[in-house]
């Protein structure tokens, strides 16, 4: 949060009583890189249904900003193309990136060789050796399951 100093309050009040956008997807553009072009866009309206409706462009946003597939801000009301916006990222594939690669390694888990060792060859042999896999016929293993008390090192090695 910013120190009060740096608030500018009448541009956020400015910004609470403008009418909020709906998100569109431009799924075509008719006359592309001229004055008169139009986009069609698909919105989904409160029954989920998507209707598709041929709009211009807002003020504040140029032909260039525009691509077909994007998904964009259009205006309630006149349904006008307002501001680009990114692409929809799934919460699902957020929750799986690595924000930071971890530093330890496996030499960082004290008196678990045995434990370490089968895990490594479970996890990592097929990921570097699947050809061996190939040849014996049997499917690689699709994870492993490690449990015991707290404070062993479970997830430190995972």
């Amino acid at each position: 949060l910013a120190p009060s100093s740096q608030w500018d309050r009448a541009s956020d009040k400015k910004m609470m009583l403008e009418e909020p956008l709906r998100v569109a997807t431009c799924t075509r553009i008719i006359n592309p890189n001229t004055e008169d072009a139009k986009y069609v866009i698909n919105v989904k309206d409160v029954e989920h249904t998507v209707k598709s409706y041929m709009v211009g462009l807002g003020d504040k946003v140029s032909s260039t900003d525009i691509d077909r597939g994007m998904r964009v801000g259009v205006d309630r009301k006149t349904y006008q193309i307002q501001i680009p916006l990114p692409p929809r990222i799934d919460p699902f594939v957020t929750m799986m990136t690595v924000e930071e690669k971890p530093d330890v390694t496996y030499d960082d888990v004290g008196g678990c060789k045995e434990q370490i060792e089968k895990i490594r060859e479970v996890v990592e042999l097929p990921l570097l050796h699947p050809e061996k896999f190939v040849k014996l016929g049997i499917d690689p293993p699709k994870g492993v399951l490690c449990y015991g008390p707290p404070g062993t090192g479970k997830t430190l090695v995972a």
